[in-house]
């Protein structure tokens, strides 16, 4: 596309700035990023933590003040997030501005008084005598709990749950992203605070920034931003499995739910490879081709051809080496279900492999990859993921390289390949939540 996309690299007190500076959006982006462990018991603790931070601060103490500040910066915009990359937590605190050359001038920095505010956010949240304000933390306990709580009746949430904690209940795909009921209960105001001082203190971090954005008018605003003795420590918790465990039996579980109509049918497949980037290349297009795709193969067998299930579909986690595949069944077909899944899974192993599957994959891989260019978030995000794996070839030779590479490594891909990886594959544990009635 010859838009020769890359970050130029900064270091502001010890944390690292990558700046893209164009002229090609309507917006400014600003990204800072934490990285530490991902730990179970605290999944509750950075939820309620986030949600803190983006309610009110020390200057912005109310709702209404919150709203008027940014409303006065042409409705910028706040967030905060966190999730899990394997065994490495990944936290955002994020600003989009309108760019102020959109703005009519009237003397004021814009773009200064956005960054600062999210200094504020950040750096100076609603504290008081080393503690977050109970109502505060109360309100956003109740809501978590709510939520989460919410969740059980969705029956497809419940059947997923359920699979988890039979098929991987001891590690760590198996814990749930917005925490568990129980935690909540223990969580108090100084056990957030103590949470968001571990965050600044003992996390890996940086910056990533998006937009017609001026290092040499901006390093000191920067250099505000980012408080005095804020610490960057290396973050080295795993982002892959080092080795799935695979069983030799199959593994069925059924339970019973009277508040269901059909079945809901969860399987859980386990892989192990060498954790080379050709081989993750390789089973993105294996799961597109077997269950991702819309014209899948368990979609044309299970679904237009048996017309044993509605839609029926697979998710790849190549960090956890599973597979998921989702459906709802007629409970009277489950045997017929599970053997067409068995059959379609040993024609890959044989290399009966739809060749125009294959080819239709690496069209939609290659239409995704153009997409990156349409929006600051879907640029900063590949850019942040390659950070985050300490890849930074893409640094280096920028994004319209990065992807030419990539795109022709997927070219190469062939049946013998998808044959070749399928036979690493296995069928692990399948549960079954249904309705005896």
């Amino acid at each position: 596309m010859n838009t020769n996309i890359n970050f130029t690299k900064y270091e502001i007190k010890g944390i690292p700035v990558y700046i893209y500076k164009t002229n090609r959006f309507s917006t400014i982006k600003m990204d800072m990023i934490f990285l530490n462990e991902y730990k179970r018991e605290e999944i509750s603790l950075y939820n309620v933590l986030l949600s803190c931070l983006s309610n009110t601060t020390k200057k912005y103490n109310t709702k209404k003040k919150k709203t008027i500040a940014l409303d006065d910066l042409y409705s910028a915009r706040i967030a905060f997030d966190s999730v899990p990359i394997y065994e490495k937590r990944v936290t955002s605190a994020s600003l989009e501005m309108i760019d102020p050359s959109y703005i009519t001038s009237d003397g004021k920095d814009y773009l200064k008084e956005s960054i600062m505010v999210l200094h504020e956010f950040l750096f100076n949240p609603n504290v008081k005598n080393k503690s977050f304000l109970k109502n505060e933390v109360d309100e956003k306990k109740y809501e978590l709990y709510q939520y989460i709580k919410s969740l059980d009746d969705d029956k497809n949430y419940l059947a997923m749950k359920n699979w988890v904690n039979n098929f991987v209940k001891d590690e760590i795909f198996s814990a749930q992203i917005y925490g568990e009921l129980n935690d909540i209960d223990k969580i108090n105001e100084k056990d957030i605070y103590n949470t968001y001082l571990d965050l600044l203190k003992t996390t890996e971090k940086a910056i990533f920034i998006i937009g017609d954005f001026d290092i040499d008018k901006y390093q000191n605003v920067l250099n505000d931003f980012i408080p005095d003795g804020l610490n960057n420590i290396e973050c080295n918790a795993k982002i892959c499995i080092d080795y799935a465990k695979i069983k030799d039996e199959i593994k069925e579980v059924k339970e019973e739910d009277s508040d269901i109509k059909q079945a809901k049918l969860n399987i859980g497949l386990r892989f192990n490879y060498d954790n080379s980037e050709n081989n993750n290349f390789k089973m993105v297009i294996f799961n597109m081709i077997f269950g991702e795709l819309f014209n899948s193969s368990l979609m044309n067998t299970i679904r237009n051809d048996k017309s044993l299930a509605y839609g029926i579909y697979s998710m790849l986690s190549v960090e956890h080496r599973i597979i998921q595949i989702a459906s709802e069944i007629n409970k009277d077909k489950y045997d017929e279900v599970i053997e067409s899944i068995k059959n379609i899974l040993k024609d890959y192993q044989e290399g009966i492999i739809d060749e125009d599957l294959i080819n239709l994959a690496k069209k939609k891989i290659k239409d995704s990859a153009k997409a990156i260019y349409d929006t600051p978030t879907s640029i900063m995000t590949i850019f942040i993921s390659n950070f985050i794996r300490k890849k930074y070839k893409i640094f280096e030779i920028g994004l319209d390289e990065f992807i030419d590479l990539r795109m022709k490594e997927y070219d190469l891909i062939t049946k013998d390949d998808i044959k070749s990886i399928s036979n690493n594959i296995k069928i692990d544990t399948i549960y079954l939540l249904y309705n005896k009635d």
